[in-house]
């Protein structure tokens, strides 16, 4: 194709010298249209993918919130129909003016979940819209920088064309000039689609970095509003407590009705607590790279030759004596078989191959995957548990228990692992947060959920736990903080590079080292 290429293509904004020739208008004239044809159609195949996958991501994120928030109204608003059945469980009867004015309020504050709701699918398609105008304006951005280059390669061919009939080429016959046409067009696609490469990585972070700011700002509007639904209970409750000093109010009733409410707010303010929207983008993003991790995995288990896999083995064996015996090979065969996948990630990695391992982010992924495995497998919480988790949830907000923190921030500190700076900051906040967190179930979702369930068993007693104990709630928290720097938020194809191969390094060794520390661990409960 390049055949023609008799001289280097002047580079861009470079002027073009002015040679003429008589038939080279008259080609160039009739090329001119499918130079315009080449230029759309690779202006689309190669942007479309981009601001496909952008929208996609967008609107993934932008329906997370969405049911997140239509969970959160509709918790209150059935709440409320509660209360308002137990307050006023007959129509029609005579209301005091106090009782008169309280039923208002609460059909008030029915109507402002009902428009809670409706702003929020509001916000979902005024988000989506924004982008579309987003994308509109950075295409026609594009556009604009490729109509200079498609010009600089047009007149690039004219004069090529000159040159080649400056020494005898000929121009004569419809076959010659359609098969000049034909190379000239597959030269131009060349050249098109090389400047338009040029561009598409700054599309792609453009049109992110609007995703972002959109997502942003969706998650202020959500908690604007989850504030204004929170207070407003409060206010109702207030309320109520007012009516209940009048004459002629049903006190057992409204006192019930008022318990109703008191923990409707409370139940409302924790859920509001942990809607912490970031972390919860990064959980929806954390479920699509493990699908993505599994399918990887097959293929690469698969694929890897019989030597090769039994030296793996051996070297994890060697971490983990107990994946020597057979008995615990098949009864941890899925743990072990990501474990293996991550080994060889580990592998590629060290030979240099960023693009198998995104840079590392996958071997990163693929070690806490293997974790997060084994933790389903060996930790348990009991319902009783669950429940205590609860009712402990205003002491842990002031701090209570640092003691056992402590100890596991020690142990962490003392192994010389370096890992303790993972740690700095956690407690109390992120402890709180899985205290009031409903979605919490009797097994992990999560190293993170993994390391505090083991934690609240030592709440009572500090000496109960054995320092391997401390040590693998520390790697376990460590190993779900290392996690969530490498994901993105806002888009699921945009992994964050790992800067230094420590922290691969680090991620391998958590992984490792409490997965040891689990596998002898039995099952309380």
């Amino acid at each position: 194709i390049l055949g023609l290429l008799l001289f280097d293509r002047p580079a861009s904004g470079e002027p073009a010298p002015e040679i003429t020739l008589p038939g080279v208008k008259a080609v160039m004239d009739e090329f001119r249209p499918i130079a315009e044809q080449i230029f759309e159609k690779v202006l689309v195949e190669k942007s479309a993918p981009v601001t496909a996958a952008t929208t996609a991501d967008l609107d993934k994120s932008l329906n997370w919130l969405g049911e997140i928030g239509h969970k959160f109204g509709q918790q209150i608003l059935e709440g409320l129909n509660e209360v308002k059945r137990v307050s006023f469980p007959s129509s029609g009867v005579g209301l005091t003016d106090e009782m008169y004015l309280l039923q208002r309020r609460m059909e008030e504050r029915v109507d402002s979940i009902y428009s809670f709701l409706d702003r929020l699918e509001s916000s979902m398609r005024r988000g989506q819209e924004e982008m579309e105008m987003a994308i509109s304006r950075q295409l026609k951005d594009l556009r604009d920088s490729l109509e200079r280059e498609k010009e600089i390669n047009y007149r690039y061919l004219e004069n090529l064309l000159t040159s080649q009939l400056s020494e005898g080429s000929p121009l004569v016959g419809d076959e010659l000039v359609v098969s000049r046409l034909d190379r000239m067009a597959d030269q131009f696609t060349v050249l098109i689609e090389k400047s338009l490469d040029s561009r598409l990585e700054r599309l792609e972070e453009n049109l992110v970095s609007v995703a972002e700011e959109l997502l942003a700002k969706s998650i202020g509007e959500m908690q604007k509003e989850s504030l204004l639904q929170v207070n407003g209970l409060k206010h109702l409750s207030a309320l109520l407590e007012q009516v209940m000093t009048k004459p002629k109010t049903p006190l057992e009733r409204l006192g019930s009705a008022r318990s109703l409410l008191d923990r409707l707010a409370q139940e409302a303010s924790d859920v509001m607590v942990t809607l912490a929207w970031q972390d919860v983008l990064i959980e929806k993003r954390w479920q699509e790279i493990k699908e993505k991790l599994e399918s990887m995995q097959h293929d690469i288990y698969k694929g890897l030759e019989a030597e090769k896999r039994a030296s793996i083995y051996l070297t994890i064996a060697e971490e983990i004596p107990e994946f020597s015996l057979p008995e615990t090979r098949e009864k941890l065969s899925d743990v072990l078989q990501s474990l293996v996948v991550a080994e060889a990630l580990y592998m590629n990695y060290r030979e240099g191959d960023e693009e198998s391992t995104a840079g590392g982010a996958y071997v990163i992924f693929q070690f806490i995957r293997a974790l997060e495995q084994m933790a389903r497998e060996k930790i348990v919480i009991s319902g009783e548990m669950l429940v205590r988790r609860r009712l402990i949830r205003d002491e842990t907000r002031a701090g209570s228990y640092s003691g056992v923190f402590e100890k596991v921030f020690r142990e962490v500190e003392t192994r010389g692992s370096g890992l303790e700076g993972y740690l700095v900051g956690l407690y109390p906040g992120a402890f709180h947060n899985f205290c009031l967190n409903p979605g919490v179930r009797h097994r992990p979702a999560s190293c993170g959920q993994a390391g505090w369930m083991l934690y609240l068993d030592l709440l009572d007693d500090e000496e109960a736990g054995d320092t391997d104990l401390y040590y693998l709630i520390g790697l376990l928290l460590v190993s779900h903080t290392i996690r969530n720097r490498y994901i993105h938020p806002s888009n699921s194809s945009m992994l964050i590079k790992v800067e230094h191969p420590r922290y691969v390094e680090q991620a391998r060794f958590c992984s490792l080292t409490a997965i040891s520390l689990l596998v002898p661990r039995e099952i309380p409960y």
